[in-house]
């Protein structure tokens, strides 16, 4: 047997491999491939049935050949309402696809649209004309990819490609008024498409102005600028790129805890899934579907393509409505949500708007870790912006109840004295009262032999006997001068 034989060999075993391994789990939960299907709804329970060749069928005979300047690839349209007259429950699809629940609101401008782009962290905003990049809601693409792998762009290959863009009604102003969610996905039968794949989608990208997708830039999009070059062809043109996961992250996950894409759907936007396929299995079912095996398989994939991309759309308006409006009804009782969000806008430079969201954060908190961070984070939001006396009642109220236990309290309360209320004497009574409890604290420990439950630590009795010292030197300088004013005006 020759080298090349055995290659083959190793290639035949591993495959084999992957498709008992396969055939295994979906014995074991056959619920891991299947889809939804027209005549079940959401509220018939599950609403799923297995993948069938049948189905296989009616999939390819539903989708149509896009045309592309290296060839053509196999393409599937599909429509998803957005919202229903009288702003009631959105229609389940018929094959299980899902928008948010209930629309948010009726229409988005441009300034929305841009707004949320910055605050979100898109990569780069570039400047159209003297107003700047003002982008409406029809113009951003969503985009998401089904590969053979997570092996980098030397082994993997991108074999599904979808893409989804809002439609509805623009007014004069730009303001508009999403009706549908439509999903465009382009696929290739076998490898051989992949050029004509990828002109295609270099195309769609050119014409939009920007790219919204989850973990795009850490995966699809370096896959795809990979496999352009592999092929010798011009990488798509670079655009305005909004990767979702990172600011989910940032809102989500102490609230929701994991932030995959399904995770923040099902908790988040309050979309459940009547069908999906784990992705693990999708590079095996692709090899499978192109050497003839189980294609049945492929259907679930598709599936599962376009609720990603739809979640996509919805995650989008969901996280700008919230962090639009800090009384959202959607924080009730989820208080680490609302600060995540005042977090997220006080690193994006929005201090002033971040306050509200610590505000909502404290008011629905029950978790004493979480209340404690948030009115830190107040009390630096309200010195900053020029309201010292409420950053020192934050950290009065704090030093009255944890005393020793926040030495925090006590060394920002004494500089929100000193330097933005002009009290020095008042830091400094604090200050000695302060060493008062730390050596009660203390004596009490050697008393009973014990830690004394609030032993303050050395470098803060230190910190203490230093400002002691300066601030007695401080007053002792104006005590002269506060002397002289007072005879000259007596």
């Amino acid at each position: 047997m020759n080298e090349r034989d055995k290659m083959d060999e190793q290639a035949r075993k591993v495959a084999m491999a992957r498709r008992a391994e396969l055939d295994r789990l979906l014995a074991e939960r056959p619920d891991r491939l299947t889809r939804g299907w027209p005549g079940l709804t959401k509220t018939d329970g599950v609403g799923v049935t297995p993948a069938s060749a049948a189905q296989l069928e009616r999939l390819l005979a539903e989708s149509d050949w896009a045309e592309g300047p290296r060839g053509r690839v196999r393409r599937w349209t599909t429509r998803i309402a957005v919202e229903t007259p009288g702003g009631g429950p959105v229609a389940i699809h018929e094959r299980g696809y899902a928008f948010l629940p209930v629309a948010r609101r009726p229409a988005y401008s441009v300034a929305y649209v841009a707004e949320s782009f910055e605050l979100l962290g898109v990569d780069f905003i570039p400047m159209r004309g003297e107003a700047g990049w003002r982008p409406s809601l029809r113009d951003l693409l969503f985009l998401d990819t089904e590969t053979t792998g997570v092996m980098g762009s030397t082994g993997t290959v991108a074999f599904l490609v979808g893409l989804g863009w809002f439609e509805g009604e623009t007014d004069a102003d730009g303001q508009m008024q999403p009706r549908e969610f439509v999903v465009e996905q382009l696929f290739i039968d076998d490898f051989c498409g992949e050029e004509a794949l990828l002109a295609l989608v270099a195309e769609r990208i050119a014409a939009s102005e920007a790219l919204v997708t989850y973990n795009g830039r850490g995966y699809d999009m370096p896959l795809l600028e990979g496999r352009f070059v592999m092929n010798r062809m011009r990488p798509a043109a670079a655009r305005p790129h909004l990767d979702l996961l990172h600011p989910a992250r940032a809102v989500f996950r102490a609230a929701v805890g994991s932030c995959s894409l399904r995770n923040i759907e099902r908790n988040v936007l309050g979309i459940a899934r009547t069908h999906d396929v784990d992705g693990a299995l999708i590079p095996q079912i692709f090899f499978d579907y192109v050497r003839g095996t189980r294609r049945e398989r492929m259907v679930p994939v598709v599936d599962h393509n376009v609720q990603d991309i739809v979640s996509l759309g919805a995650l989008l308006l969901d996280l700008g409505d919230r962090m639009s409006d800090a009384q959202e009804p959607s924080f009730e009782g989820q208080a680490a949500m609302a600060a995540g969000f005042g977090k997220l806008l006080r690193r994006r430079g929005q201090g002033e708007r971040s306050v509200a969201f610590f505000e909502r954060a404290v008011a629905e908190s029950r978790d004493a870790n979480l209340t404690r961070s948030c009115l830190a984070a107040l009390a630096d939001l309200y010195r900053r912006g020029g309201r010292a006396e409420e950053a020192a009642e934050i950290w009065r109220n704090e030093w009255k109840r944890r005393g020793t236990r926040d030495p925090e309290a006590c060394m920002q309360l004494v500089k929100v004295y000193e330097r933005h209320l002009g009290d020095a004497a008042a830091a400094l009574e604090l200050v000695r009262d302060a060493e008062r409890q730390s050596k009660l604290s203390m004596d009490l420990g050697a008393l009973t032999g014990s830690s004394g439950g609030a032993k303050p630590p050395v470098d803060f009795k230190e910190w203490l006997v230093r400002r002691r010292l300066r601030l007695e030197r401080k007053l002792e300088k104006a005590a002269p001068r506060q002397k002289k004013r007072d005879k000259g005006t007596g």
